[in-house]
Protein backbone atom coordinates (compact mmCIF):
# COMPACT_ATOMS: atom_id res chain seq x y z
CA UNK A 1 0.00 0.00 0.00
CA UNK A 2 2.51 2.42 0.76
CA UNK A 3 3.88 1.90 -3.33
CA UNK A 4 0.77 4.16 -3.80
CA UNK A 5 2.03 7.63 -2.51
CA UNK A 6 5.81 6.59 -3.18
CA UNK A 7 5.68 6.52 -6.52
CA UNK A 8 3.60 9.85 -7.11
CA UNK A 9 6.16 11.44 -8.96
CA UNK A 10 6.13 8.68 -11.71
CA UNK A 11 2.08 9.14 -11.75
CA UNK A 12 0.46 11.14 -14.12
CA UNK A 13 -2.43 13.20 -12.78
CA UNK A 14 -0.59 13.99 -9.73
CA UNK A 15 1.13 17.05 -7.87
CA UNK A 16 3.88 15.43 -7.08
CA UNK A 17 4.33 14.46 -10.82
CA UNK A 18 8.01 14.92 -11.44
CA UNK A 19 7.14 17.65 -14.17
CA UNK A 20 5.53 20.10 -11.22
CA UNK A 21 7.63 19.26 -8.94
CA UNK A 22 10.83 20.41 -11.46
CA UNK A 23 8.79 23.40 -12.56
CA UNK A 24 8.18 24.58 -9.17
CA UNK A 25 12.20 24.05 -8.30
CA UNK A 26 12.97 25.55 -11.73
CA UNK A 27 11.14 29.41 -10.69
CA UNK A 28 12.41 28.62 -7.50
CA UNK A 29 16.02 29.06 -8.40
CA UNK A 30 15.65 31.64 -10.89
CA UNK A 31 13.53 34.13 -8.43
CA UNK A 32 16.78 33.35 -6.47
CA UNK A 33 18.88 35.15 -8.85
CA UNK A 34 16.28 37.63 -10.32
CA UNK A 35 13.93 38.83 -7.17
CA UNK A 36 16.04 40.73 -4.62
CA UNK A 37 16.38 39.23 -1.44
CA UNK A 38 14.92 36.35 -2.70
CA UNK A 39 18.31 34.12 -3.41
CA UNK A 40 19.05 34.55 0.59
CA UNK A 41 15.49 33.36 1.55
CA UNK A 42 16.15 30.53 -0.53
CA UNK A 43 19.09 29.51 1.52
CA UNK A 44 17.56 29.66 4.62
CA UNK A 45 14.40 27.88 3.47
CA UNK A 46 16.63 25.03 2.33
CA UNK A 47 17.83 23.97 5.95
CA UNK A 48 16.96 21.03 8.47
CA UNK A 49 15.37 23.51 10.33
CA UNK A 50 12.49 23.82 8.13
CA UNK A 51 12.62 19.98 6.03
CA UNK A 52 13.45 18.67 9.47
CA UNK A 53 11.36 20.27 11.69
CA UNK A 54 8.52 18.66 13.90
CA UNK A 55 5.92 20.22 12.12
CA UNK A 56 7.57 18.59 8.42
CA UNK A 57 7.99 15.33 9.79
CA UNK A 58 4.53 14.91 10.94
CA UNK A 59 3.70 15.85 6.88
CA UNK A 60 5.99 13.53 5.59
CA UNK A 61 4.50 10.59 7.90
CA UNK A 62 0.71 11.42 7.18
CA UNK A 63 1.69 12.07 3.71
CA UNK A 64 2.37 8.09 3.90
CA UNK A 65 -0.59 7.29 6.02
CA UNK A 66 -3.10 8.97 4.58
CA UNK A 67 -1.99 8.25 0.78
CA UNK A 68 -1.43 4.40 1.31
CA UNK A 69 -5.08 3.96 3.30
CA UNK A 70 -7.27 6.98 1.63
CA UNK A 71 -7.79 5.71 -1.71
CA UNK A 72 -8.70 2.25 -0.60
CA UNK A 73 -11.33 3.79 2.04
CA UNK A 74 -13.00 6.62 0.22
CA UNK A 75 -12.39 5.74 -3.47
CA UNK A 76 -15.85 4.89 -4.29
CA UNK A 77 -17.37 8.66 -3.07
CA UNK A 78 -15.28 10.08 -5.30
CA UNK A 79 -16.85 10.22 -8.58
CA UNK A 80 -19.02 12.52 -8.06
CA UNK A 81 -18.34 14.84 -10.93
CA UNK A 82 -19.49 11.78 -13.59
CA UNK A 83 -22.24 10.76 -11.17
CA UNK A 84 -23.96 14.24 -11.35
CA UNK A 85 -22.90 14.87 -15.30
CA UNK A 86 -24.71 11.12 -16.00
CA UNK A 87 -27.31 11.92 -14.21
CA UNK A 88 -28.19 15.16 -15.71
CA UNK A 89 -27.92 13.62 -19.15
CA UNK A 90 -30.51 10.25 -17.72
CA UNK A 91 -32.96 12.84 -16.12
CA UNK A 92 -33.32 15.03 -19.29
CA UNK A 93 -33.47 13.00 -22.43
CA UNK A 94 -32.80 15.65 -24.68
CA UNK A 95 -29.20 14.54 -26.98
CA UNK A 96 -27.56 16.30 -29.84
CA UNK A 97 -25.10 13.91 -30.83
CA UNK A 98 -22.44 15.01 -33.24
CA UNK A 99 -20.04 12.63 -34.56
CA UNK A 100 -16.93 15.61 -34.67
CA UNK A 101 -16.77 18.74 -32.12
CA UNK A 102 -14.93 21.96 -33.15
CA UNK A 103 -11.67 22.81 -31.53
CA UNK A 104 -13.72 25.90 -30.28
CA UNK A 105 -16.08 24.46 -28.44
CA UNK A 106 -13.29 21.89 -26.76
CA UNK A 107 -11.71 24.95 -25.68
CA UNK A 108 -14.78 26.44 -24.35
CA UNK A 109 -16.10 23.24 -22.31
CA UNK A 110 -11.97 23.05 -20.86
CA UNK A 111 -12.45 26.43 -19.61
CA UNK A 112 -15.96 26.13 -18.49
CA UNK A 113 -14.65 22.74 -16.29
CA UNK A 114 -11.69 24.69 -15.31
CA UNK A 115 -13.76 27.64 -13.71
CA UNK A 116 -16.14 25.85 -12.61
CA UNK A 117 -13.75 23.63 -10.87
CA UNK A 118 -12.04 26.32 -8.97
CA UNK A 119 -15.57 27.52 -7.84
CA UNK A 120 -16.02 24.40 -6.29
CA UNK A 121 -12.82 24.29 -4.41
CA UNK A 122 -13.75 27.73 -3.52
CA UNK A 123 -16.68 27.25 -2.10
CA UNK A 124 -15.56 24.01 -0.54
CA UNK A 125 -12.60 26.36 0.85
CA UNK A 126 -15.14 28.53 2.26
CA UNK A 127 -17.06 26.47 3.99
CA UNK A 128 -14.36 24.95 6.30
CA UNK A 129 -13.37 27.98 7.05
CA UNK A 130 -16.56 29.71 8.04
CA UNK A 131 -18.21 26.45 9.80
CA UNK A 132 -16.98 25.86 13.00
CA UNK A 133 -17.70 22.55 12.76
CA UNK A 134 -15.12 21.81 9.80
CA UNK A 135 -12.75 24.14 11.06
CA UNK A 136 -11.67 21.98 13.65
CA UNK A 137 -10.81 19.59 11.08
CA UNK A 138 -9.65 21.67 8.59
CA UNK A 139 -7.27 22.96 11.44
CA UNK A 140 -4.86 20.18 10.45
CA UNK A 141 -4.18 21.61 7.45
CA UNK A 142 -3.10 25.17 9.21
CA UNK A 143 -1.14 23.83 12.06
CA UNK A 144 1.48 23.22 9.92
CA UNK A 145 4.80 25.15 11.02
CA UNK A 146 6.96 25.55 8.24
CA UNK A 147 5.46 24.31 4.51
CA UNK A 148 6.42 21.93 2.26
CA UNK A 149 4.91 20.63 -0.95
CA UNK A 150 3.79 17.96 1.20
CA UNK A 151 1.88 20.38 3.54
CA UNK A 152 -0.55 20.33 0.51
CA UNK A 153 -1.76 16.42 1.21
CA UNK A 154 -1.51 17.79 5.06
CA UNK A 155 -5.70 17.44 5.05
CA UNK A 156 -8.33 15.40 7.29
CA UNK A 157 -9.91 12.74 5.43
CA UNK A 158 -13.14 14.93 6.02
CA UNK A 159 -11.24 17.95 4.76
CA UNK A 160 -9.98 15.65 1.63
CA UNK A 161 -14.14 14.27 0.98
CA UNK A 162 -15.23 17.74 1.43
CA UNK A 163 -12.67 19.11 -1.54
CA UNK A 164 -13.51 16.24 -3.85
CA UNK A 165 -17.17 16.32 -3.58
CA UNK A 166 -17.75 20.11 -4.05
CA UNK A 167 -15.37 20.64 -7.26
CA UNK A 168 -17.01 16.91 -8.95
CA UNK A 169 -20.62 18.86 -8.08
CA UNK A 170 -19.73 21.87 -10.41
CA UNK A 171 -17.31 20.30 -12.92
CA UNK A 172 -20.31 17.57 -13.15
CA UNK A 173 -22.93 20.07 -13.78
CA UNK A 174 -21.14 21.26 -16.31
CA UNK A 175 -20.09 18.14 -17.86
CA UNK A 176 -23.95 16.94 -17.86
CA UNK A 177 -24.45 20.10 -19.77
CA UNK A 178 -21.86 18.87 -22.43
CA UNK A 179 -23.52 15.49 -22.45
CA UNK A 180 -26.72 16.72 -23.76
CA UNK A 181 -25.36 19.35 -26.18
CA UNK A 182 -22.79 17.51 -27.99
CA UNK A 183 -24.15 13.48 -26.56
CA UNK A 184 -20.92 12.94 -24.59
CA UNK A 185 -18.76 13.71 -28.14
CA UNK A 186 -16.55 16.58 -26.34
CA UNK A 187 -14.11 16.14 -23.66
CA UNK A 188 -11.41 18.99 -22.15
CA UNK A 189 -8.11 19.12 -23.51
CA UNK A 190 -5.34 17.30 -21.74
CA UNK A 191 -2.27 17.73 -20.60
CA UNK A 192 0.07 15.62 -18.71
CA UNK A 193 -2.71 12.90 -17.73
CA UNK A 194 -5.14 16.00 -16.18
CA UNK A 195 -7.20 18.62 -17.18
CA UNK A 196 -5.00 21.00 -19.43
CA UNK A 197 -6.05 24.09 -17.16
CA UNK A 198 -5.19 21.77 -13.52
CA UNK A 199 -2.15 20.90 -15.06
CA UNK A 200 -1.18 23.96 -16.36
CA UNK A 201 -1.54 25.85 -12.65
CA UNK A 202 0.14 23.14 -11.24
CA UNK A 203 3.09 23.72 -12.86
CA UNK A 204 3.52 26.55 -10.33
CA UNK A 205 1.00 25.35 -7.49
CA UNK A 206 3.86 23.56 -5.56
CA UNK A 207 5.22 27.04 -4.47
CA UNK A 208 2.15 27.61 -2.34
CA UNK A 209 3.49 25.16 -0.18
CA UNK A 210 6.86 26.76 0.09
CA UNK A 211 8.51 29.57 1.50
CA UNK A 212 9.53 31.03 -1.75
CA UNK A 213 7.60 33.93 -2.13
CA UNK A 214 6.03 34.47 -5.62
CA UNK A 215 4.02 37.54 -5.94
CA UNK A 216 1.87 38.15 -9.42
CA UNK A 217 1.95 41.79 -8.11
CA UNK A 218 -0.98 43.68 -7.04
CA UNK A 219 -3.14 44.18 -10.30
CA UNK A 220 -2.89 40.43 -11.29
CA UNK A 221 -3.25 39.02 -8.07
CA UNK A 222 -6.71 40.67 -8.26
CA UNK A 223 -7.55 38.22 -10.53
CA UNK A 224 -5.44 35.71 -9.76
CA UNK A 225 -3.80 33.93 -6.65
CA UNK A 226 -0.10 33.43 -6.59
CA UNK A 227 1.92 31.45 -4.02
CA UNK A 228 2.43 34.13 -1.90
CA UNK A 229 -1.14 35.11 -1.25
CA UNK A 230 -1.54 31.41 -0.51
CA UNK A 231 1.02 31.70 2.13
CA UNK A 232 0.02 34.44 3.38
CA UNK A 233 -3.34 31.90 3.40
CA UNK A 234 -1.20 29.79 5.96
CA UNK A 235 -0.11 32.93 8.39
CA UNK A 236 -0.89 32.63 12.27
CA UNK A 237 -1.47 37.04 11.77
CA UNK A 238 -4.92 37.47 12.68
CA UNK A 239 -4.89 40.36 10.11
CA UNK A 240 -4.34 37.61 7.86
CA UNK A 241 -6.78 34.19 9.07
CA UNK A 242 -9.49 32.95 6.20
CA UNK A 243 -8.02 35.06 3.09
CA UNK A 244 -7.04 34.06 -0.33
CA UNK A 245 -9.31 30.82 0.15
CA UNK A 246 -8.96 30.40 -3.84
CA UNK A 247 -6.84 28.49 -5.41
CA UNK A 248 -6.66 29.70 -9.04
CA UNK A 249 -8.65 32.80 -9.09
CA UNK A 250 -9.11 35.55 -7.25
CA UNK A 251 -12.43 36.36 -8.31
CA UNK A 252 -13.78 34.66 -5.74
CA UNK A 253 -12.57 35.63 -2.75
CA UNK A 254 -13.09 39.48 -4.37
CA UNK A 255 -17.01 38.59 -4.32
CA UNK A 256 -16.78 36.93 -1.00
CA UNK A 257 -15.00 39.66 0.68
CA UNK A 258 -11.79 36.73 1.82
CA UNK A 259 -8.85 38.71 -0.78
CA UNK A 260 -5.68 39.96 0.87
CA UNK A 261 -3.22 41.46 -1.59
CA UNK A 262 -0.03 42.11 -0.48
CA UNK A 263 1.82 45.28 -1.32
CA UNK A 264 5.13 43.76 -0.90
CA UNK A 265 7.18 41.21 0.52
CA UNK A 266 5.99 40.09 4.13
CA UNK A 267 7.33 38.42 6.81
CA UNK A 268 5.00 35.32 7.66
CA UNK A 269 4.54 33.12 10.89
CA UNK A 270 2.93 30.11 10.20
CA UNK A 271 0.25 28.23 11.83
CA UNK A 272 -2.82 28.44 14.18
CA UNK A 273 -1.93 31.47 15.92
CA UNK A 274 -3.07 30.22 19.18
CA UNK A 275 -0.68 28.02 20.23
CA UNK A 276 -2.04 24.66 19.77
CA UNK A 277 0.26 23.60 16.07
CA UNK A 278 2.43 21.18 17.89
CA UNK A 279 -1.06 19.51 18.97
CA UNK A 280 -1.91 18.07 15.46
CA UNK A 281 2.00 16.81 15.28
CA UNK A 282 1.40 13.44 15.64
CA UNK A 283 -0.62 11.04 12.68
CA UNK A 284 -2.82 9.62 15.83
CA UNK A 285 -3.09 13.63 16.89
CA UNK A 286 -3.80 14.55 13.18
CA UNK A 287 -6.91 12.00 12.83
CA UNK A 288 -8.88 11.60 16.11
CA UNK A 289 -8.03 15.50 17.91
CA UNK A 290 -10.54 17.08 14.94
CA UNK A 291 -13.06 14.62 15.94
CA UNK A 292 -13.08 15.22 19.44
CA UNK A 293 -12.59 19.18 19.43
CA UNK A 294 -15.40 19.12 16.41
CA UNK A 295 -17.51 17.28 18.72
CA UNK A 296 -16.90 19.48 21.67
CA UNK A 297 -17.73 22.73 19.54
CA UNK A 298 -20.92 20.94 18.58
CA UNK A 299 -21.89 20.28 21.97
CA UNK A 300 -20.60 23.44 23.42
CA UNK A 301 -22.87 25.03 20.61
CA UNK A 302 -25.99 23.31 21.39
CA UNK A 303 -26.48 23.18 24.48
Amino acid sequence: MLAVPLRAPLDQGTLLHWPFLLSASFIAVVSGFFIPGALRLLKRYFTLSVWWHPSARADYLYYLVNGAFFPIIFAPLLGVSSLVANGIAETITFHHAESEVHWAVITAFSIAVFVAYDFGRYIGHWVQHKNAFLWEFHKVHHSAEVLTPLTSFRLHPVDLLLMSVTPGIFTGLVGGVAILVTGGAVTPWQFLGMHAGIAGYHLISNLRHTHVWISFGPRISRFLISPAQHQIHHSASEEHFHKNIGWAFAVWDRWFGTLYVPRGREDIVYGLGDGTDADYHGVVKMYFLPVVRAFMSFMAKNN
